[in-house]
C-alpha cells in the first residue's frame, strides 16, 4: 500500500477532501492463540497474526463439531494487526463473559475445536489435556500449543 501525506492546512482550507475506506482483508485468517478447558472457566482467544492489516470476523464461526461448523457465528468486528479477542464458553463463570462473545458450548480435552470462514475450515485443533490453573498457548515460532500457567 502507498502512503499519501496531506497537510492539515489543505484539509482545513477545504482545498482537498479526504475519505477513508476500510476493506476487510480476506487472504489473512484469524487463528486460535490460546484456550482453556478448565471446567467452569473455558475460553479461547482469537489472534490476527498480520503485522500490517486488520481482519474482519465477518463470516467466521466456531464449533465443537464438524457436522455443524456454524454452531456459533462471530459478530462482525475488526481485529487490528496483532490484535486479539477473547471468546468465552457456555460454562464460563466469570463476570467478564457478560456483554462479550460467548459460544454455546464448552471445551473438553480430546475434543476438536473448529474455526471456519464461510463454511471452510481454517483450523481444527484437538484440545490437549491441561492441568488445573493452566491454559494452552500457541507459540508463534513453531505454531504448537504449550501448557502455560494462567495468571
Amino acid at each position: 500500500t502507498s502512503e499519501l501525506y496531506i497537510s492539515e492546512y489543505y484539509i482545513a482550507q477545504k482545498v482537498v477532501e479526504v475519505e477513508a475506506h476500510v476493506v476487510p482483508v480476506k487472504n489473512m485468517h484469524l487463528t486460535v492463540l490460546e484456550y482453556s478447558s478448565e471446567g467452569s472457566n473455558d475460553y479461547l482467544v482469537l489472534f490476527n497474526p498480520s503485522v500490517t492489516d486488520a481482519v474482519s470476523t465477518y463470516g467466521y464461526a466456531l464449533s465443537d463439531t464438524e457436522k455443524k461448523l456454524g454452531k456459533y457465528t462471530l459478530p462482525a468486528r475488526i481485529i487490528e494487526p496483532q490484535g486479539k479477542i477473547t471468546i468465552y464458553c457456555d460454562n464460563y463463570s466469570g463476570s467478564e463473559k457478560y456483554h462479550q462473545m460467548a459460544v454455546p458450548f464448552n471445551l473438553k480435552e480430546g475434543e476438536t475445536l473448529y474455526l471456519s470462514d464461510i463454511g471452510n475450515i481454517v483450523e481444527e485443533i484437538t484440545l490437549m489435556p491441561l492441568n488445573d490453573g493452566y491454559s494452552a498457548v500457541r507459540s508463534l515460532k513453531d505454531n504448537k500449543f504449550y501448557e502455560t500457567r494462567i495468571d
